[in-house]
C-alpha cells in the first residue's frame, strides 16, 4: 500500500463530517463526497513537506498526480467551509485568493488584444524565472527548482510532445498553436502535479502546476513520467469534457509507459487494480464513497488502456475513444460501453477478454504487475458459493476465483 493511501485512512476517521456549510444543510450523499475529497485532500497535504518527503523515500519513490481532485473539488466547491477553502486554495493555487478565481495576465500578456500576442505564455510570466521552449513556458520563484532541473523537465516535456503528438498523433493542446503552455512550479506540495484549464485569449486553455517536491531526490526520475502525464491531460481538455473522471487518469496513466517504457513509474499505481478488482471500472470520488482506493482506482485503471491497445488496437483505438468524446455534449458522463460502441467495437465481446486477460496478467509487463487478489477458491465443478458483500463485483467489476 502506497504512503498516500496509508495517510489517507489514517486521515479519513478524523476529518469532521460537517452536516451544514454556511447554514446550508448537506444532503447524506453531499456529506460522502465533501468527506471523500477532503480525505483525499489531506492524504497529500496534511502534513508538512519534510514527512512526506521522508515516507517517500522510504516506501513511494515518485508522486501523484491531482488533476482529477482539483476538477472535483472546483466542482464541489459549495461544499466546504470559508476556512477550508482558503485552506485548500493556499496549497493549490497559492498566487490566488480563492481556487475559483481567475488567474490574472502578468505583464505584456495583460496589455490586450491590439496586435499579436506575446510570444510566452497566454498569462505571461507568472513566476521570477521562466524557460521558453518551442511549444511550453516553464516557470519557477527563487529556491523552488533550479536552473538545471528546470531545463531538464522542459526537455521532458518537449520529449512528450514529440512521441504524443507528433509519432501518436493525438491532438495538440488547445491554443498551442498562438501560446505556450503555462507550466507553473509552485514550491512544497511533496510530489504532485496537476493540470487545469482557464479562460484566456478567448479559449479555454490549459495550464500545468508542479509541486517543487516531484524534484526531490526522493521523487527520483518521477518529473519524466509527470511531464508526460500531465501533457496528455492538456491533450485531454482538447477533446472535451465528456468522458468521466476515472477515464482522464486512467489514459494519462497508460500514457505513461508508450513515452517512457523503462521508467515504469505507472506501476506505482496499476497494482492498485488487483487488490481491488471487484471495484467497478468507472468508480471515483465524484459518485461518493470513503474507500481510500477510490482515488487511486483511477489511476489503476490504466490496465484497461494496455488491453486496448495491446489486444485488441493499439494507441489508435485509445486515441478513437477521445475522438469520440468530441460528439457529446454532456460533461463527465460519457459510459466506457457507448464509447467503445461508437469506436465501431463491441464492449459486450471486450468486456469478458479483459477479465481473463487480467486473471493472468498477459500484458508486455507483466512482471511489473500483480495478480488480482482473489474472492474464493473452489476445489471442483459444478461449485457454488458467493463472496463476502464488502468484496462483489460493482458494475463492470470483477472477482477472481480458483
Amino acid at each position: 500500500m502506497s504512503v498516500q493511501m496509508l495517510l489517507a485512512g489514517m486521515l479519513f476517521s478524523s476529518v469532521a463530517s460537517a452536516r451544514s456549510v454556511d447554514g446550508i444543510p448537506l444532503s447524506p450523499d453531499e456529506v460522502q463526497l465533501r468527506d471523500g475529497l477532503m480525505a483525499s485532500y489531506q492524504a497529500h497535504f496534511g502534513h508538512d513537506d519534510h514527512e512526506l518527503e521522508h515516507a517517500l523515500s522510504e516506501e513511494h519513490r515518485g508522486g501523484t498526480c491531482l488533476t482529477g481532485l482539483v476538477r472535483e473539488l472546483k466542482l464541489s466547491w459549495h461544499l466546504f467551509t470559508a476556512e477550508e477553502r482558503a485552506e485548500m486554495t493556499s496549497k493549490l493555487a497559492p498566487s490566488k485568493f480563492d481556487l475559483l478565481d481567475p488567474m490574472i495576465p502578468a505583464g505584456t500578456a495583460a496589455l490586450g488584444a491590439d496586435g499579436p500576442p506575446p510570444p510566452g505564455s497566454c498569462w505571461g510570466e507568472q513566476k521570477d524565472y521562466v524557460i521558453d521552449t518551442e511549444h511550453f513556458s516553464v516557470q519557477w520563484d527563487e529556491g523552488d527548482i533550479t536552473l538545471s532541473q528546470a531545463e531538464d523537465f522542459a526537455e521532458s516535456l518537449e520529449y512528450s510532445y514529440d512521441i504524443e503528438i507528433d509519432e501518436l498523433g493525438w491532438r495538440e493542446p488547445t491554443g498551442v498553436s498562438t501560446y505556450k503552455v503555462l507550466i507553473m512550479v509552485e514550491r512544497g506540495g511533496g510530489g504532485g502535479a496537476y493540470t487545469t484549464t482557464e479562460y484566456c485569449g478567448g479559449n479555454q486553455l490549459p495550464y500545468v502546476v508542479a509541486y517543487s517536491g516531484s524534484f526531490s531526490s526522493s521523487s527520483g526520475d518521477w518529473y519524466k513520467t509527470m511531464a508526460c502525464h500531465e501533457l496528455h491531460h492538456a491533450i485531454q481538455f482538447s477533446y472535451g469534457y465528456a468522458h468521466e473522471f476515472w477515464y482522464w487518469e486512467a489514459s494519462a496513466t497508460w500514457m505513461e509507459d508508450l513515452v517512457y517504457p523503462d521508467l515504469n513509474d505507472w506501476a506505482n499505481s496499476v497494482y492498485v487494480y488487483s487488490l481491488v478488482p471487484y471495484m467497478g471500472m468507472n468508480a471515483s470520488r465524484t459518485g461518493g464513497g470513503s474507500d481510500e482506493y477510490l482515488f487511486y482506482h483511477t489511476y489503476a485503471m490504466g490496465i484497461w488502456g494496455m488491453f486496448l491497445d495491446e489486444h485488441v488496437g493499439g494507441n489508435e483505438l485509445v486515441r478513437d475513444t477521445w475522438d469520440v468524446s468530441r460528439t457529446s455534449n454532456c460533461s463527465y458522463c460519457l459510459w466506457m460501453p457507448d464509447a467503445i460502441e461508437r469506436t465501431g467495437q463491441s464492449f459486450d465481446d471486450l468486456y469478458p477478454e479483459f477479465i481473463a486477460t487480467n486473471a493472468v496478467m498477459d500484458y508486455e509487463d507483466r512482471l511489473w504487475l500483480r495478480t488480482p487478489e482473489l474472492s474464493d477458491e473452489v476445489d471442483g465443478l459444478p461449485a457454488a458459493g458467493e463472496s463476502h458483500y464488502s468484496d462483489r463485483p460493482q458494475s463492470l467489476g470483477q472477482n477472481f476465483i480458483k
